[in-house]
Order: structure tokens, then sequence, then C-alpha cells
């Protein structure tokens, strides 16, 4: 169910799931691997009751060849609604985000990326008010320049929690 994904244009958080995994980066268990906590929960709800942030900072392995990274352009998807999307994993659930075409979307792509460029994506922003982009929809595409048998893009993905 959950193969070729990157390939779909997507968000990797929505509203619930951008509240959820950050309350779950403070919890011992299962995600944070049995590392030591710093914050209570009273201290984890008082960082969250203030402007968040979900930041994944993407690093190619090796020059990607195929399947590069595609990026739309905010205000271009501003005013149209998400769509909710579950996807179905064996021992949880996880919620993403996408939307419909539309024709003037602007995108963007990162042809021949090397690893010393790093992709920064907002995955999630607390703000709900419609100043700022909430997400980073993105997309993997076929470039047309390089054989499609050509190694495809390998990523290292840190995500991050930003406090304001």
């Amino acid at each position: 169910m959950n193969a070729n994904y990157a390939n779909l244009v997507h968000n990797d958080l929505n509203d619930n799931s951008g509240r959820v995994r950050c309350r779950g980066a403070a919890d011992p268990e299962p995600a944070n691997f049995g590392r030591e906590q710093h914050y209570t929960e009273a201290e984890a709800d008082a960082k969250m009751s203030r402007r968040f942030m979900s930041i994944n900072l993407a690093k190619p392995m090796e020059t990607v060849e195929q399947f590069p990274f595609v990026l739309c352009a905010w205000p271009s998807f501003a005013d149209q609604p998400y769509i909710n999307n579950y996807r179905v994993y064996d021992d949880r659930v996880g919620e993403t985000t996408r939307f419909t075409y539309r024709a003037d979307h602007e995108w963007y792509w990162l042809p021949r990326q090397t690893p010393t460029e790093v992709s920064m994506l907002k995955c999630y922003d607390s703000v709900t008010d419609g100043s700022v982009s909430r997400w980073s929809f993105h997309t993997a595409c076929v470039d047309p320049t390089v054989s499609l048998d050509a190694p495809c893009r390998k990523n290292v993905v840190v995500r991050s929690y930003v406090f304001f």
C-alpha cells in the first residue's frame, strides 16, 4: 500500500499528525528508541501551546540521477482544500496531506542534486491564519534527460521540531 508513495504529490504530515508526531517526540518509546527525554508532559504542552514547526532536511546519499525532488511553491496551492491521506502500516496508521491538480500550480525541481545540496521542507506549521505556508507539497518525477534505469534518489532524512 505504501510503495512508490514518493512519486505522489504529498506533504508528510497533516493537522492531526503534525501535533501527534511532535507529541511523540516527547515520549520515551517507541519512536525515540529509548533515548532519555528532557521534557515533562506539562513542559511539552507548554511548548506546543506556542507556534511550532516540523522541518525535514533531506540529503542525497549520491548525486540524484532519476526521480529528482520536485516542490510545489506556496502560494500557488494556498487557497485550495487539502485531502487527508491515510497510510496503513502493520503497527500504525499514518496521516499525510494531498491536494488535487490545478494548472496554475508552480513547480520547481532539483535535477542532478548532489550530496552537498540539502533540501529543507516545512512539513507542518501550527500557524493557521493563512499568513504562511503550513506545508511543503512535494514529489519525485521522471527526468526525461536521464535513462529510466538510472539510479533513483536515495536520501538521508532528518525530522526536527522548531519551537518559537
